[in-house]
């Protein structure tokens, strides 16, 4: 994975896993608790639209089967993720005054990313050969599992000590640290066989 062909594929992709889903993980599992304790909504309201974001994921899904092979994959996580990044980013700078505003942009973010989370399941494999695929995949699902498990851990730790907008202010930026290194250093795998792509 870090010879000169496979090396920058592989920082691509290792960074695309950890800054998608320190996100994604983040969301799923605080926004509840914003809702309920930052926003003073009913522990059934809270997780009603809770369900909504967690519903996006299968329309997501559709979304990503549908549109993918036409757009491309370096070009789907250059738009979509800045543009999951921008509610966030907003919110930051807004604060959570109105419920349908925080309800409505945290659910905008939640569906870009979810985009570029299954997209991410599509596009590893494509980068390496049979050789090295399964754990060069395992290694991406690795870095998965430190940004998954690392940002629920900050998020309590800075909406405890700093408040609700640094939260916002914390994930909004990490996708575009993404989207900056795909855009720059991603390999476009649309319409390309395997064999050219991993040799």
């Amino acid at each position: 994975m870090f010879d000169a062909t496979y090396r920058m594929r592989t920082m691509v992709v290792w960074t695309l896993w950890f800054c998608q889903f320190f996100t994604t993980q983040a969301l799923n599992s605080w926004l509840p608790t914003i809702y309920r304790t930052q926003l003073h909504l009913t522990v059934q309201q809270s997780l009603q639209y809770s369900f909504v974001n967690y519903g996006l994921g299968i329309i997501s899904a559709i979304t990503v089967a549908m549109l993918l092979d036409r757009a491309g994959r370096r070009l789907w996580f250059a738009s979509a993720t800045p543009l999951g990044s921008l509610p966030l980013l907003i919110l930051a700078y807004i604060g959570v005054s109105s419920t349908l505003l925080v309800v409505g942009l945290a659910t905008a973010s939640v569906f870009c990313h979810n985009t570029c989370s299954v997209s991410l399941y599509v596009y590893t494999p494509e980068l390496y050969p049979t050789r090295i695929r399964a754990i060069a995949c395992g290694a991406e699902a690795t870095m998965r599992n430190i940004g998954a498990s690392l940002s629920p851990i900050l998020v309590g730790t800075v909406l405890g000590s700093i408040g609700i907008s640094s939260v916002f202010l914390m994930l909004g930026p990490v996708p575009l640290v993404a989207a900056t290194v795909v855009a720059l250093f991603g390999i476009e795998t649309k319409g390309r066989v395997l064999e050219e792509i991993s040799s």
